[in-house]
C-alpha cells in the first residue's frame, strides 16, 4: 500500500517520535510511506521512506491511506485530497489547558467520522464516546535504544528522572517536583534529572532546581542518561494520551512511580506503582519504598521489563499493518458513500424563482453522530449549502439601520430580530421559503430521527437575525409551544454568515451541560456553518459574551425551527418563554 502520514513541524518530540517509528515498522512490512511535514527534513532521527517539506512544491501520486496526526493536519488532508483520510490519536488535544481558544475548532475536527488509530485503548472508548468515532488501537514500539545496563540495586544517592514540559498542565511536573522535594526533606541524597523539548524556565528553577537539564538533545543522549538512573515519576494528569517516558523506563530497567490515570493503567498496571492523580506526598511514599529497598526495587525491574517485551516492534509490528489495512478499508469506504451521495444530486429544493438549494451531506449517515452528541443532541455541518446560494442570501442581509428590526435591549439579551412586516430582498426570502419545504423537513427527519417535523409558517422568533459589537444573547432553553399552531418545539437550525470571522470577534454559540456547570461546545459562526440541535427543558445555550466584532461587522444568522404534534413524554412539561439561567451567581 501507499501510505501517507501527515505531520506538523517534524521537531523532537514523543508524539512525532511515534509516527516515525510506525512509519518505519511499514516499510519494513514492504508498504511504500511518505511522510509530509511543515518543516525541512529533520535530523535526530532516521527517515523511512520519501520525506516531503509541505513548504515547498511536491507531487505523489494517490495513495491508499493519507494518516492525519496532530488535530491541525486534519483540515490540511482534507485540501490535500491525496487519498482516502485516517487519524491518528496519540491524545485529545480539546483537553489540553492551554488550547482551550481553539476548542471548537478541535471538536470541528474531531466530528469528522474518520476511521481511527489510537495508541491507548482509552482513547478509542473515549472517541467512540465522545464522537462516534470508530478505532483501532496502535502502540508505539520499543526504542532499540532504551534497553537496561547490568544492576542490582538503587545507588546511595539515587537519580530520579522527571520528564515532561513544565509549563504543560497535563505533564504535572509540578507534583513530581514537590515529590522530590518532600524526599530531600525526609534526608534522602537524591538527585533529579529533568528532560524536557523546551528550555528550563525562571518559573521551573524557582520550583525546585534539576542536578541536569537535558534540553532538546538527541534520543541517544536521552536513553543513556534514563539508563543511569534509579527511578522515574511521570506525573501525568488524566489527558495524557500514553506517556511514552514511562515504556521507556521500563524498557530501560528503571522502576517507576506514576499518576494512576487511563494510559497508565493500560500499559504500567502491576508494573509500575500507580498513585493518585496530583497526589505528591503519595507518589514520595511509593518512590521510598522503592529506593529503600533493593528487593523491591529489583522485583519492580523485572516487572517493567517483562510488561516492556509486549511493545517490542516485532509485537506491535502485525497489530500495526492489520489496522492500517483496516483503516485503508473503512476511510476507501466513506469516500466512495461520499461521492454516492453527493451524486446524483439529493434533497434538492428549488424555488419559483430559480434558486437551488442542494444539502451537501448524506443526514443518515450523521444520524448516529447526532443523537450521541454532548450536552444534548446536536450537530455542527460545514458548508451544507452551496456557497453561491449563501453568497445571494448574505449580499442582500439588511443592515441594522436597513429596515425595521425588533430590537431586544435587556440584561440577558441585546440583538435585532426580524419583524415579519419588514421587507427582505428576494434571495435571504425565497431562503426562509425553500427552508420550510418537504425535501428539507425529510433531510432532518433523516438526520435527527424525529417524525413528523413541521415548519412554522409565522417564523415566530426565527428568520434573520443580527447582533451588533457588544451584543449578547445569555445561555437560556427556548420557548417549547407554539401558541398559534398547538405545536411542541422540537428542532433549531442556525445558519451562519459570516465571512473571516476571527476568533477574538467571538459570539461563539456555547452549549451547557444541564447542571448548567460549563460550556461543553462553543462553535464559531463563520460562513456557511449550520447548527441543528433538539430543543428540550435542557438545551442551554446562547453566546452569553458580549460581542467583541470591530466596528462596522455584526454577527448574522438566520434560524429555523421546526415542530411536531407531541414529544416523547420524558421531554414533557407545562408551555413556557424563554428560561434563562446564569453561567455564573454574578451575571445580572
Amino acid at each position: 500500500m501507499r501510505v501517507t502520514y501527515l505531520l506538523p513541524y517534524p521537531e523532537l518530540n514523543g508524539g512525532n517520535k511515534v509516527i516515525f517509528q510506525h512509519a518505519a515498522l511499514l516499510g519494513e512490512a514492504g508498504h511504500e510511506v511518505t511522510l509530509l511535514a511543515d518543516g525541512p527534513r529533520p535530523d535526530w532521527t532516521a527517515i523511512p521512506g520519501r520525506y516531503v517539506d509541505l513548504g515547498g512544491s511536491f507531487e505523489l501520486p494517490r495513495q491508499d491511506l493519507v494518516i492525519a496526526t496532530y488535530w491541525t493536519t486534519l483540515r490540511r488532508a482534507r485540501e490535500l485530497g491525496l487519498g482516502p483520510l485516517a487519524h491518528f490519536c496519540q491524545g485529545y488535544e480539546g483537553a489540553l489547558d492551554h488550547l482551550d481558544a481553539q476548542l471548537p475548532e478541535i471538536e470541528e475536527v474531531y466530528s469528522w467520522r474518520l476511521p481511527t488509530l489510537t495508541v491507548s485503548p482509552h482513547l478509542g472508548e473515549f472517541l467512540a464516546s465522545r464522537f462516534g468515532r470508530v478505532s483501532r488501537t496502535t502502540p508505539p514500539p520499543l526504542d532499540a535504544r532504551f534497553h537496561p545496563d547490568q544492576r542490582t540495586a538503587p545507588a546511595a544517592e539515587p537519580w530520579i528522572a522527571v520528564p515532561g514540559i513544565f509549563e504543560s498542565e497535563v505533564k504535572g511536573i509540578r507534583t513530581a517536583l514537590a515529590a522530590v522535594a518532600m524526599l530531600r526533606a525526609e534526608g534522602l541524597a537524591c538527585r533529579l534529572l529533568r528532560f524536557s523539548i523546551l528550555p528550563l524556565s525562571d518559573d521551573e528553577s524557582g520550583v525546585l532546581a534539576a542536578d541536569e537539564y537535558l534540553h532538546h538533545v538527541a534520543p541517544e543522549r536521552v536513553a543513556d542518561a534514563l539508563r543511569a538512573c534509579d527511578l522515574l515519576l511521570l506525573p501525568s494528569r488524566a489527558g495524557e494520551g500514553f506517556g511514552l517516558p514511562l515504556l521507556e523506563a521500563m524498557a530501560s530497567g528503571v522502576p517507576a512511580v506514576a499518576s494512576r490515570i487511563p494510559s497508565t493503567e493500560t500499559m504500567g498496571d502491576g508494573a509500575v506503582a500507580l498513585v493518585g492523580e496530583g497526589d505528591a506526598a503519595a507518589m514520595a511514599a511509593a518512590a521510598r519504598r522503592l529506593l529503600a529497598s533493593p528487593t523491591a526495587w529489583r522485583e519492580a525491574r523485572e516487572r517493567g521489563l517483562e510488561r516492556a517485551d509486549r511493545y517490542r516492534p516485532e509485537n506491535v509490528a502485525p497489530t500495526l499493518e492489520e489496522a492500517v489495512r483496516w483503516a485503508a478499508g473503512r476511510a476507501a469506504e466513506a469516500e466512495r458513500a461520499a461521492l454516492t451521495v453527493s451524486r446524483p444530486r439529493p434533497y434538492i429544493a428549488r424555488s419559483t424563482e430559480g434558486i437551488a438549494m442542494e444539502l451537501n451531506v448524506d443526514p443518515a449517515a450523521l444520524r448516529a453522530q447526532y443523537q450521541s452528541a454532548s450536552p444534548f443532541p446536536h450537530i455542527v455541518i460545514d458548508n451544507l449549502f452551496p456557497d453561491g446560494l449563501l453568497e445571494a442570501v448574505l449580499a442582500g442581509f439588511p443592515g441594522p439601520g436597513d429596515i425595521p428590526w425588533q430590537q431586544f435591549e435587556s440584561a440577558t439579551e441585546k440583538k435585532l430580530g426580524w419583524v415579519h412586516s419588514a421587507p427582505l430582498p428576494r434571495d435571504l426570502k425565497d431562503f426562509l421559503v425553500e427552508m420550510n419545504a418537504p425535501r428539507v423537513l425529510q433531510f432532518l427527519e433523516a438526520l435527527t430521527g424525529i417524525e413528523g417535523l413541521i415548519p412554522d409558517p409565522y417564523y415566530g422568533g426565527a428568520g434573520p437575525h443580527q447582533i451588533v459589537r457588544g451584543g449578547f444573547l445569555k445561555v437560556h432553553a427556548d420557548f417549547n409551544w407554539h401558541p398559534l399552531l398547538k405545536l411542541d418545539r422540537r428542532l433549531n437550525l442556525l445558519v451562519y454568515l459570516n465571512k473571516d470571522w476571527e476568533e477574538q470577534y467571538g459570539g461563539h454559540l456555547e452549549l451547557w451541560d444541564t447542571a448548567m456547570t460549563r460550556a461543553e461546545r462553543k462553535i464559531l459562526p463563520v460562513f456557511n456553518r449550520t447548527v441543528v440541535f433538539s430543543t428540550t427543558d435542557f438545551s442551554y445555550h446562547g453566546h452569553p459574551h458580549p460581542l467583541a466584532c470591530p466596528e462596522g461587522r455584526t454577527r448574522k444568522s438566520v434560524s429555523f425551527y421546526y415542530y411536531s404534534n407531541g414529544r416523547p413524554e420524558s421531554e414533557r412539561s407545562a408551555p413556557h418563554d424563554t428560561i434563562f439561567k446564569k453561567t455564573h451567581e454574578a451575571e445580572w
